[in-house]
């Protein structure tokens, strides 16, 4: 099969959250014919053949989500490098996060 490299344009996806039933949610993501081709010749590519395509795209959802939550992480401590005298002198104790936690305490 001739497979040909394609950029996805994920300004023109249409990506939508339905909150269903039970506290359940529903995603959804449409792709042009192009786009789900590129997919398809994607998960052709990488995928391997013992993981089924539902737990290949849970993958790559979880693989996001987790690179989203490191950017953020890494986002706040920079911010709290930045803004440390301020964050101490509002009563927020930093040394937690010196010691390797992930949670702060706030002194009342």
């Amino acid at each position: 099969m001739d497979k040909e490299a394609i950029d996805f344009n994920f300004d023109g996806w249409k990506i939508t959250a339905k909150e269903r039933t039970r506290d359940r949610m529903k995603l959804q993501v449409k792709l042009s014919k192009i786009e789900a081709q590129s997919f398809k010749n994607f998960m052709d590519t990488v995928k391997p053949i013992e993981v089924s395509e539902d737990d290949f795209m849970k993958a790559i959802f979880r693989t996001g989500m987790q690179e989203m939550e490191k950017q953020l992480v890494e986002a706040a401590q920079e911010y709290i490098e930045e803004n440390r005298e301020e964050l101490q002198a509002s009563g927020i104790d930093l040394s937690a996060l010196e010691k390797g936690s992930d949670t702060v305490e706030v002194i009342e």
